[in-house]
This record gives C-alpha cells, sequence and structure tokens, in this order.
C-alpha cells in the first residue's frame, strides 16, 4: 500500500465527540445571545414606534380639541350676532307696530272724545317726562291737550290689572311734574287695548279711566254708567 497523503491528526473517537459538543454548545450560545440581542432590539424598536405614535396620536387630539374649541368660539360669536341682529329686528318691528297702533288710537279717538266734550287741539305719541338730571320719570304712549285738560292714554295688545294699576302711578307723576311747572290744567286717563278681560275693563273703569277697546276695524270708547265720573288728578 502507498503512504498516505492526508495525514489524519491523532485523536480518539471520544475526544472528537467531545470537541464537537463543545462547538454546537457555543455555537448554540451564541445563537441565543444573537436571538437576545435581536429580541430586545425589536422590542426597542416596538417601544420606539408605539411613543411616535402616541405622541401623534396625543398631537392629533390636542389639534382636534383645540379645533373644536375655535369651532365652538365661531358658533357661538354667530350664534350672538344672529341672536342680536333677531333681537334688533323684532325690537324694530315692535316700535313700528307700536307707531301704527298708537297713530290709529289717536286718528280714532279724536273725535270720539269731541262727541264728549273734550276737544283736544294737540296730540302725541310717546311723551317723556324726565327730571332736571334728565332722568325718566315717566312715558305715556299717547297724550291729547288742550286749554283745560290733558288725558294720558296707555295703549296694549291685551291689557291687564296691573297695567291699570300701573296707569294710576303714572298719572300721579305727570301730576306732580305739571304741579311744579304751574300747569294747572286738569288730566285724567284712557287705558286702549286689542283683547279686554271683562274684568280687567271693569277695574280700569273703577279707577276712573276711559276705556278705548276696538269693535270689529274701528275703535270706541265703550260707553260707561250714567252716574260715572271720569278721574280728574
Amino acid at each position: 500500500m502507498g503512504e498516505e497523503i492526508f495525514q489524519r491528526p491523532s485523536m480518539t473517537l471520544e475526544r472528537f465527540l467531545a470537541v464537537m459538543d463543545e462547538r454546537l454548545e457555543k455555537s448554540r450560545i451564541e445563537s441565543e445571545k444573537e436571538s437576545e440581542r435581536r429580541m430586545r432590539e425589536s422590542e426597542k424598536e416596538s417601544e420606539r414606534r408605539m411613543a411616535e405614535f402616541e405622541e401623534s396620536l396625543k398631537k392629533s387630539r390636542e389639534k382636534f380639541d383645540e379645533d373644536l374649541k375655535k369651532s365652538d368660539e365661531r358658533f357661538e360669536k354667530e350664534l350672538e350676532k344672529s341672536r342680536k341682529e333677531f333681537n334688533k329686528q323684532w325690537g324694530d318691528m315692535g316700535n313700528r307696530l307700536g307707531e301704527i297702533a298708537e297713530a290709529t288710537v289717536i286718528a280714532g279717538i279724536l273725535p270720539k272724545f269731541q262727541k264728549l266734550g273734550y276737544t283736544f287741539t294737540k296730540a302725541y305719541p310717546d311723551v317723556v317726562i324726565t327730571d332736571r338730571q334728565g332722568k325718566a320719570l315717566a312715558e305715556a304712549d299717547i297724550t291729547l291737550e288742550n286749554g283745560d285738560f290733558v288725558l294720558l292714554a296707555e295703549v296694549k295688545i291685551k291689557p291687564n290689572i296691573d297695567d291699570v294699576k300701573d296707569h294710576v302711578k303714572r298719572l300721579e307723576i305727570f301730576r306732580d311734574y305739571a304741579d311744579e311747572r304751574n300747569d294747572r290744567r286738569k288730566f285724567i286717563g284712557a287705558l286702549a287695548g286689542g283683547v279686554f278681560l271683562k274684568n280687567v275693563k271693569q277695574y280700569a273703569r273703577s279707577q276712573g279711566f276711559y276705556v278705548i277697546s276696538q269693535s270689529g276695524d274701528a275703535i270706541q270708547i265703550d260707553e260707561n254708567p250714567k252716574d260715572w265720573e271720569p278721574r280728574v288728578w
């Protein structure tokens, strides 16, 4: 037999197996370490991405809350603006309706009071009296006057008992105001309404007021009992 080309190391089988076991164990340990390293890196990456997501979510929520707040503020401003415009329009409409009602009453009652013996030569809507400092004391919806009498009429859509009481106070204030200015004319009162309850009419009449009501499309001064006399302030 010829000479062997490859020289084999002198190692027993047991030694060979032991060396292989050592290598396998080392490889296993290195593999586990690598797996742990990759797992830690993966966990760190997951944590980083989760943190980025939470931060992004937080910013989105904050932006949403801010936009919602701005939207609410804009809505409140627009609502307040609309409310003011509506109130103004409603107030203007109410004023115009009041002016129309007062003008209608004035035009309707002047000739009727003349039949009762009052020849009023002047008529004014919305007369306001003030004190010497300019503070309003009282206001009359309709004022009719001549050289002897001043009639103050309060105009309401549906008068009530409190309206009658307020008108009594109004006459008293106008009377005091006239006395301070040496105006000795006699003051009388009237209550005009579109819809009258029977008890309100009776109470107004008991306080010495003429009652002016609506009959169809016409304005009338209600007929009073024969022994009734208007109260004079």
